[in-house]
């Protein structure tokens, strides 16, 4: 029965010991995993975009380039989402997810610091979500002196964490490496303006919609940059809003349904012959 794969590229999000035993052993178990596949599959659906460096990785495994096609995580927007300014006179930055290593949560609160030494203080960070560096990324917003400029606000309930994002101007997503990163598609569906690394696949969803920055992984100064003219200038940030409002519908659920169907065209003419 003809067929196709669709997964996320091999992806290290460990640190560490961990993460150099699996960069040792990856190049060397996977393809042995995924050479069946590799030789029958008709495409491989890349869950984590179209990255060079996952195009690569995906061709370690055995699948020829011509097979592989870019594609990701995709979301409708939240018809009962409604933006209301909190009326601080503050531009508000969300940062959701895990508290963990991989997620790049430290990058983004010495980003803040830099931002703070540069005479930039008109906004607040929230960050939500629990994990393991819960403890460290107190104690450094403690120690750069930045509990009037970011708050982290642990695991919230549906209903706060709603009446939160119904405030939120930018959606920051720091992570050192991740697939893909649905909080993006989100952000965007909502009007919101984003600012990412380029080590997340939905990072090609703000290229393409030109709603945000996107900064080099692992550089705090990078991400204060691509924050700064967003907080420095009200109409550059209505402008990123307004060219996410504008993008949303082409990452919709129903367009990923079409570009999932030209993808399984050739599968399709299989199963005729």
């Amino acid at each position: 029965i003809p067929y196709a794969t669709m997964t996320e590229a091999p992806c290290n999000m460990y640190s560490g010991s961990r993460r150099m035993l699996k960069s040792l052993l990856s190049p060397i178990v996977q393809p042995v995993r995924h050479r069946r596949f590799a030789a029958t599959a008709k495409a491989f659906i890349s869950l984590s975009g179209g990255k060079d460096r996952d195009v690569r990785n995906i061709e370690r495994l055995g699948f020829p380039k011509e097979k592989i096609f870019p594609f990701g995580y995709f979301t409708d927007e939240d018809p009962a989402f409604c933006y209301q300014p909190i009326g601080d006179g503050k531009i508000h930055l969300l940062c959701p997810g895990l508290l963990e290593e991989y997620k790049g949560v430290d990058i983004l609160i010495a980003a803040v610091g830099c931002l703070k030494q540069a005479g930039i203080t008109n906004f607040h960070c929230h960050i939500t979500g629990n994990g393991s560096q819960k403890n460290r990324l107190a104690k450094m917003i403690a120690e750069l002196q930045l509990n009037d400029l970011a708050t982290l606000h642990g695991a919230l309930g549906e209903t706060e964490y709603r009446q939160l994002l119904s405030g939120i101007d930018i959606l920051v997503a720091p992570g050192r490496r991740e697939p893909w990163g649905i909080r993006i598609n989100e952000a965007i569906q909502r009007g919101q303006a984003v600012v990412t690394s380029d080590n997340l696949g939905a990072s090609v969803l703000v290229e393409r919609s030109g709603g945000g920055g996107i900064f080099r992984s692992g550089s705090a100064a990078d991400l204060g940059d691509k924050l700064e003219p967003l907080l420095a200038d009200p109409q550059e940030l209505e402008r990123a809003k307004a060219a996410n409002r504008r993008f949303k519908a082409q990452i919709s659920c129903a367009a990923a349904a079409e570009r999932l169907y030209e993808i399984l065209g050739p599968v399709k003419k299989a199963c005729e012959v």
